[in-house]
């Protein structure tokens, strides 16, 4: 016998003699330990607290006492026999959760400044503008400019990627359990709790949109980090934030296929000191993921405008509620608005609901909230409970009637008459509907927090300004930026497949004079490299279009030069240092003043974006955006992704998301048996094709393929699958993260006449680029 895992527990166990499995030769792993804190001592407890791994120095662990948890490093040897010692209520190996919206890579940690300092605009109070009322939110509250019923009084908790500073948001509070930390982080790295909080209580202001419960006090509880997972032992550390804190209601948006039982138990904890948990049932179309699917979660899916059941949303034994999921307007991060799907934002609105009912029923239990919000749902063609609907679809509206109803005693049955609203937004969003113009969504992966706007979103604040510029000021000039570089791909005549004729020598509208013919895709935006041997050579994108955007931005933001409008006064192939093309040029210029720059007026007014800075980073965003495209469309895709061996027939049968090239891998289901020795051929040949052109040997361009990605089957087009997919061959992703910080961190010292730029300075090693050959 002899003291095992002393210093740990400070407890007597036995441990297999010397000999055994047991010991230094096991490895150690992070292991959840739950314990009874009425039958372990203080100098117990004590000895946990010394011997935790802690993750966040800022949280440190008290928040883990409140749960009786500790994390601690040990053997499965250790574990084993620490299982069953008195007062040891489970031990379970620690592991991740994910974000419904879910990231993978390797990401470095960035710090950023503190959200407090962000100082809320005054709401409009003049008449001079007015909040847009989403269908969404009036098919949950009808218009809750109607009603006193908002939610005051109630704290509520959204665990999840964290809540961004925002005009729209007057977030309470802000508490970061994702990881180590020394000082404050980006609130939201991918716009996914900022997503939630929008519908929840984005206020009644005169401007932006209005959220269900716009007067609740409201948490930004971190958990989520860059890679949008979380350990449940820091979901742990959360809950007991929320216990301690006396917060009503927990919204979580995240899930894992298998249960944990510290999870649960945390949860029972939680709702058993009287706090309501809601959570979103999942995004995989099957039975429900966890924590919704444990005992006291109200677990959410989602319908569309026409209450019909959202095809991705989990149904089945455990779904207690529905909500609007599909196409919903709600807050983006970077000030933004936007549209996004999924049982995440249906979540939201149930959130939503019951916190206005717990503002007029403050001492109502959690359960009480629950069985209304469930009784009063509407339940389109049933009368109990739904596999596809749960109770039904949540209305905080009739959730009200129906307690005032109780409370004074009177009959409910008039309260269920009626039908759910039904809404015609035929996906426009026109003005009727409500719909703020936002970025939300554009990209496919954007809403898995990668694409253009979270690579401008990922790279920290002080970027964005000048040194000793405020919080305000470079979240401004980001929030510019991101959307430069979203209409990069959303305005026809930016794209690469449109107007082919826009190549302008002077400021005026073109005419046949002042226009060249050109491929429909030779355009400067994007480093297409098309198969019919059009698009701009690589080194042309390189050495004129990338640097010409650059030197364009670094005149406006460094320089502080005024932007010439007139493409007319634009001449010759060189533009301080820089050798282009003037045709080029020209173009540019015209489709950045003439009409990319109105667009931005619209969204953001004259007085801003008449700013020489404000200009130069609308200029920085289209930048942006092509530099992640050079590593998104023109990395090299070789042999072996398609092709285990010297063989036509060597393919792989399952597709795999890892970060180099040689480990990358192509399902022989998304290549055609009529393409495959094309492809075969053409790699052979070349030994390797740029990744835009990987498409034309893959399933067509009007279907889609499913693809496995984290437990959920998402159905992609071939460009989404490989080609603008940033979990396939990630290091093209990162490359392009590590170029766009550099690129502007190197800007700011950029401070002479002519330029200092070079491609060269931002290259991968790991992500080598190729042109386009012809056969």
């Amino acid at each position: 016998m002899k003291k095992a895992l002393a210093g740990i527990l400070a407890m007597s166990m036995a441990v297999p003699a010397a000999g055994h499995s047991a010991g230094a030769e096991e490895a150690k792993k992070e292991y959840i330990v739950m314990y009874s804190a009425a039958q372990v001592s203080e100098a117990q407890q004590a000895a946990l607290r010394q011997s935790e791994v802690v993750h966040n120095v800022n949280a440190g662990s008290e928040y883990r006492d409140e749960m009786g948890m500790a994390l601690l490093l040990l053997t499965d040897t250790e574990a084993g026999y620490l299982e069953g010692q008195p007062g040891v209520l489970l031990v379970e190996e620690d592991q991740a959760v994910y974000g419904l919206a879910d990231q993978i890579g390797t990401v470095e940690m960035e710090t950023s400044s503190n959200p407090y300092d962000y100082v809320l605009p005054p709401a409009v109070t003049d008449g001079s503008s007015s909040d847009a009322l989403p269908w969404n939110i009036e098919m949950v509250a009808g218009d809750p400019r109607d009603t006193t019923y908002r939610g005051s009084g109630v704290k509520i908790a959204v665990i999840d990627s964290g809540i961004d500073v925002h005009d729209d948001l007057d977030t309470a509070g802000w508490v970061d359990f994702s990881d180590t930390v020394e000082g404050f982080k980006p609130i939201d790295h991918n716009g996914h709790g900022t997503m939630v909080a929008g519908i929840l209580y984005a206020r009644i202001s005169g401007f932006g949109m209005m959220g269900i419960a716009s007067e609740a006090d409201v948490y930004s509880v971190k958990v989520l980090d860059r890679k949008n997972s979380a350990r449940v032992s820091s979901v742990i550390q959360a809950i007991g934030w929320c216990i301690e804190q006396g917060i009503d209601i927990i919204n979580m948006s995240f899930g894992m296929a298998e249960n944990s039982e510290a999870l649960s138990l945390a949860i029972e904890m939680a709702y058993e000191s009287g706090i309501l948990i809601v959570a979103a049932a999942g995004n995989g179309g099957g039975s429900l993921q966890y924590p919704a699917a444990c005992d006291h979660v109200i677990a959410v899916g989602a319908v569309d405008e026409s209450a019909q059941p959202a095809d991705f949303s989990a149904r089945g034994t455990g779904l207690d509620l529905t909500a609007p999921g599909v196409d919903v307007q709600t807050t983006r991060y970077l000030g933004d608005y936007g549209i996004t799907s999924g049982t995440s934002a249906a979540a939201a609105h149930v959130t939503g609901a019951a916190a206005v009912l717990k503002g007029i029923a403050p001492d109502k239990s959690n359960e009480y909230i629950r069985q209304i919000l469930e009784a009063s749902a509407y339940k389109p063609g049933f009368e109990s409970w739904d596999e596809r609907y749960g109770y039904g679809i949540v209305s905080a509206e009739r959730a009200v009637q129906m307690h005032l109803a109780l409370e004074g005693g009177t009959d409910t049955t008039s309260v269920l008459s009626g039908s759910v609203p039904i809404y015609d937004i035929d996906g426009d969003f026109s003005e009727e509907n409500g719909f703020v113009k936002g970025s939300w969504g554009k990209s496919f992966w954007d809403d898995y927090g990668r694409g253009h706007v979270p690579l401008v979103n990922n790279t920290p604040d002080t970027c964005f300004g000048a040194a000793g510029s405020s919080l305000n000021t470079q979240r401004i000039n980001k929030t510019i930026a991101a959307k430069a570089a979203f209409l990069t791909d959303d305005l026809g005549y930016m794209g690469a497949g449109a107007n082919g004729n826009r190549v302008i020598a002077t400021g005026e509208e073109p005419s046949d004079s002042e226009t060249r013919p050109v491929a429909p895709n030779m355009s400067p935006y994007h480093a297409k490299a098309q198969g019919d041997g059009s698009g701009f050579p690589l080194s042309t994108v390189l050495n004129q279009h990338l640097p010409f955007l650059y030197e364009l931005a670094r005149r406006r933001i460094v320089r502080q030069e005024s932007f010439d409008m007139n493409s007319a006064n634009y001449s010759g192939n060189n533009y301080y240092g820089i050798t282009i093309d003037n045709l080029t040029k020209r173009r540019i210029v015209n489709d950045l003043s003439k009409m990319y720059h109105e667009e931005m007026l619209t969204l953001y007014g004259e007085s801003r974006m008449h700013t020489t800075e404000s200009q130069g980073w609308m200029i920085a965003g289209v930048y942006l955006h092509l530099l992640g495209d050079i590593f998104a469309h023109r990395a090299k895709i070789i042999k072996s992704m398609a092709f285990s061996e010297n063989s036509v027939n060597s393919t792989y049968d399952e597709m795999t998301m890892v970060p180099g090239a040689s480990g990358s891998r192509i399902d022989e289901e998304h290549i055609p048996g009529s393409k495959r020795q094309a492809l075969y051929d053409k790699l052979t040949a070349t030994g390797g094709i740029p990744a835009i052109r990987l498409k034309d040997y893959l399933f067509g361009k009007d279907d889609e393929q499913s693809i496995l990605y984290n437990g959920t089957y998402l159905s992609v087009s071939a460009a989404q699958a490989y080609e603008d997919n940033p979990f396939f061959y990630s290091h093209r992703y990162e490359a392009s993260e590590d170029a766009t910080e550099e690129s502007l961190e190197d800007m700011w010292l950029d401070t002479g006449q002519t330029t200092t730029f070079s491609f060269e300075d931002y290259e991968d090693s790991r992500v080598p680029l190729v042109d386009w050959i012809l056969d």
